[in-house]
């Protein structure tokens, strides 16, 4: 193919030669190969849009190679006419002409290669006219670099991503990360730059952070220079990976399992490739290790394939038979264009509304609401998520509701500050917050804002999870910000806030449903959900009862225990029920205790257990917490202790910040919900015109988040109504340095 289209080539640049002649005959003929030239590169280019959909594939490669001869043949045919002008306009004309088409030939003799070297020479032409700080957004790195340079990145990113990483060390010790920077330090004289690259997301791997990778801005792709992906949508089934999606080319490979990549068995594929994934969880890396499976260099590197310029993959159909093919990959963002216009496929529940953020409907005959959130926002131009929960809320309140079932396993990100409504609408009606009544189906996909609005249902209602473990564990790391390592330029994507969602010392890194759900190729194919076979064949369990315990016997157990840095766990007497409440701001887990021993409590959603020790003077003075697996001895306060939320309620605003310093200087991690709350007493102070307690507020603030880009900007915003311009420019720059997507201070330093 490639052959056959520079011989095109040179036919008709053997033509245009031909035209130069000043005889009228071929004066004629160019002109009318002028026409037919341009009108085919039309006709191609527009069709070429009507399949851009799916970028590659013999048709849609022919159709680049046609457009590129005509638009050539056009260019060149252009040129000749006005270089034989007779007025030096016209020749002068001629020159961006000329321009144009030693761009057009470049990029045509680029594409017709297709392979990694070709695109190599096209990034590096393309780099030399970017800006040195827009580099990392165009691809891994923009040069090959010297050794020395990458050791300078290496330390760099070994010094800098502890500092810009929320909890860094949540999963992995500081020893462990280090040794693995130091180890691929001392490996850089015997690597490639892709493979350095890749050993980089090695070691991120290790955070167990689904949010922090090394990416390809503004596609999101692993960043490898040349990263090529092979053409087919691929989808983890519980019996297989199975080809969803063929493309354009390999449409006979639909509801095929892969067997083998090259020689090598695919669990074995799998295996190899895992490492340098990055996310919390086996269950995640199901989700997104297509990229890094199907990516040709990585298959190369860790000896799948012997060269990244096509593959062998081993096929097994329904009936058993075995089928090979060669398949050659596309650019990765070629690649992520087409998945994304084919997100639905992987929506395990068949619903196939991903378009919207939340929905419900209602089965009259079974009495059961299903309700699915897909993402933690408001609509466009739609229902808020507030005004969403009131209606549901009302809905449930007006039918007969026997089974309420919600669905995450879609929903992996939004703003989970948005999500209270729902958390408030669905613990607190009764008539659905109830075991046997209350369904909460989990996914690979329930992450980020999604996991934290399950963790937060796990904490304060009666659920029975369903489905597949979720994609992270309750409390979670996010809010991405990006830094770029000085060479390289590669962009490292970094969680910059900690969710603290559930108990501190839980270290889950999935929650795991009590009813578990596979998936095969068949149901899916067959629009089965099998969780919902799962729902409506389950029964409605026992309630736990509590022990007869005297209400007298309360006082005992009641009183105010130390939970962690910012909160309280509260025992109290709730009209004849002990009840706890972990109280900080605002509330974020309640529940009913049940006796099943004289000092021994397990709460009603099953999550927590309580072992009261310690009696003295009628009263206990610890008690055992046990959280969904993890423990810790709480000790009880002490009359007339408060706590730093409970100060900053007070008004007491020195006397919270003297707290947070302490806790930090014994190592606390203070979670998202802790920076957005010190956000607003600041505000509070500032509506009240207290602008020094604001100050001292915020800077605390810029103290424990550090690179939050919205710490820095209420500081700067706050020393602008203060009257100093100086200061103010000092953070607004700060603020635009940690979020360079601050257009607010970007717009304030202008004025400025």
């Amino acid at each position: 193919m490639q052959k056959e289209a520079f011989e095109v080539i040179q036919d008709w640049f053997d033509n245009i030669s031909f035209c130069i002649s000043p005889s009228k005959i071929n004066c004629n003929m160019k002109k009318k190969l002028t026409y037919i030239a341009a009108g085919i590169t039309l006709v191609s280019a527009t069709t070429i849009i009507l399949l851009s959909k799916i970028c590659f594939g013999t048709l849609f490669k022919t159709l680049v190679i046609i457009f590129f001869i005509f638009a050539i043949s056009t260019l060149g045919l252009a040129l000749v006419s006005l270089l034989q002008g007779n007025r030096w306009l016209k020749k002068l004309a001629g020159l961006p002409v000329l321009g144009l088409f030693v761009l057009i030939s470049f990029l045509a003799i680029t594409l017709a290669q297709d392979n990694a070297a070709g695109y190599t020479r096209l990034t590096n032409a393309i780099l030399k006219i970017i800006p040195a700080n827009a580099k990392g957004a165009i691809t891994g790195f923009p040069y090959q670099l010297t050794k020395a340079e990458w050791l300078q990145d290496i330390l760099y990113f070994k010094k800098e991503f502890p500092l810009h990483h929320a909890n860094p060390f949540l999963h992995v010790t500081k020893g462990e990360f280090d040794a693995a920077v130091d180890k691929l330090y001392a490996r850089i004289e015997e690597l490639t730059d892709n493979e350095i690259a890749f050993e980089l997301c090695r070691v991120i791997s290790m955070i167990k952070d689904g949010h922090t990778q090394l990416v390809s801005l503004p596609f999101n792709t692993p960043a490898f220079l040349n990263s090529r992906l092979f053409p087919l949508r691929i989808f983890f089934f519980n019996n297989g990976i199975y080809v969803t999606d063929g493309g354009r080319d390999n449409q006979e490979l639909n509801g095929m399992r892969i067997t083998m990549i090259g020689n090598t068995n695919i669990d074995d594929v799998v295996k190899k490739i895992t490492p340098f994934v990055p996310g919390e969880n086996d269950t995640y890396k199901k989700q997104w290790s297509f990229i890094y499976l199907l990516n040709a260099e990585l298959l190369r590197y860790n000896g799948v394939i012997p060269n990244s310029e096509d593959a062998e993959f081993t096929f097994e159909g329904t009936d058993g038979k075995e089928i090979k093919k060669t398949i050659s990959p596309v650019l990765s963002p070629v690649y992520l264009r087409w998945f994304r216009e084919t997100i639905d496929l992987d929506d395990v529940s068949r619903k196939n509304q991903l378009a919207k953020n939340y929905w419900y409907n209602y089965n009259e005959s079974t009495q059961t609401v299903f309700f699915q959130l897909n993402q933690v926002n408001d609509e466009q131009n739609g229902v808020s998520i507030k005004l969403f929960a009131q209606q549901l809320n009302d809905f449930v309140n007006q039918h007969k509701v026997s089974k309420f079932i919600i669905d995450t396993r879609n929903c992996n990100g939004g703003d989970n500050t948005r999500m209270m409504p729902l958390v408030t609408f669905i613990a607190g009606n009764k008539k659905i917050n109830q075991y046997g009544s209350l369904y909460v189906l989990t996914g690979r996909q329930t992450f980020s804002a999604g996991i934290s609005f399950v963790s937060a249902l796990e904490s304060n209602t009666n659920l029975i999870f369903v489905g597949e473990p979720s994609g992270s564990g309750p409390n979670q790391c996010g809010d991405v910000q990006t830094f770029m390592l000085p060479n390289s330029k590669l962009v490292m994507q970094v969680s910059s806030k900690y969710h603290l969602q559930g108990f501190y010392k839980d270290m889950r890194l999935q929650i795991d449903p009590s009813l578990p759900v596979t998936y095969t190729y068949n149901e899916w194919k067959q629009n089965i959900d099998p969780a919902m076979a799962v729902i409506n064949a389950s029964t409605k369990p026992a309630l736990l009862l509590p022990a007869i315990i005297d209400t007298l016997t309360f006082s005992k157990f009641e009183g105010r225990y130390s939970f962690d840095a910012d909160k309280i766990l509260v025992i109290k007497n709730d009209s004849g029920k002990l009840v706890f409440e972990v109280d900080g701001y605002t509330s974020f887990a309640t529940g009913v205790l049940h006796a099943v021993q004289p000092n021994d409590f397990i709460a009603n959603n099953g999550l927590v257990t309580m072992n009261f020790t310690g009696a003295q003077n009628g009263k206990f003075d610890q008690l055992i917490l046990k959280w969904a697996g993890a423990t810790d001895t709480l000790k009880r306060l002490p009359a007339g202790f408060l706590s730093a939320a409970e100060f900053l309620k007070m008004d007491k605003v020195s006397d919270a910040i003297e707290l947070y310093r302490q806790a930090k200087i014994k190592g606390v991690v203070f979670a998202a919900s802790t920076e957005m709350m010190l956000n607003l007493y600041g505000y509070n102070k500032v509506a009240e015109n207290k602008l020094d307690d604001a100050l001292l507020l915020f800077t605390l603030n810029t103290e424990l988040f550090p690179f939050s880009g919205n710490t820095w900007d209420s500081l700067a915003e706050t020393w602008l109504k203060k009257g100093d311009k100086e200061k103010a420019k000092l953070y607004y720059a700060k603020s635009l340095e940690m979020n360079p997507e601050n257009n607010g201070a970007r717009q304030a330093l202008s004025n400025l």
